[in-house]
């Protein structure tokens, strides 16, 4: 559930939402069911392992981190 969710791991996936959108994170479906069960460092694995990792290598490496850590960075 969302609301249920860490403030900075809200924060990744608003971004990550915005970046790629809603159907493409909806893709998402290891990192999303970690995110769930608020298994951050295997959610950020699963993110680690995609193709917008790839693409975006700047962006998801800050974004990995933060959920990793959660916390927040600029």
């Amino acid at each position: 559930n969302f609301k249920e969710q860490h403030g900075v791991s809200k924060a990744v996936l608003v971004d990550m939402c915005y970046s790629v959108g809603a159907r493409t994170l909806a893709t998402f479906k290891s990192a999303l069911r970690n995110f769930i069960i608020k298994d951050y460092d295997q959610a950020a694995k699963g993110m680690e392992a995609s193709l917008w990792a790839r693409q975006t290598k700047t962006r998801a490496k800050r974004l990995v981190r933060m959920v990793r850590t959660l916390k927040f960075e600029e």
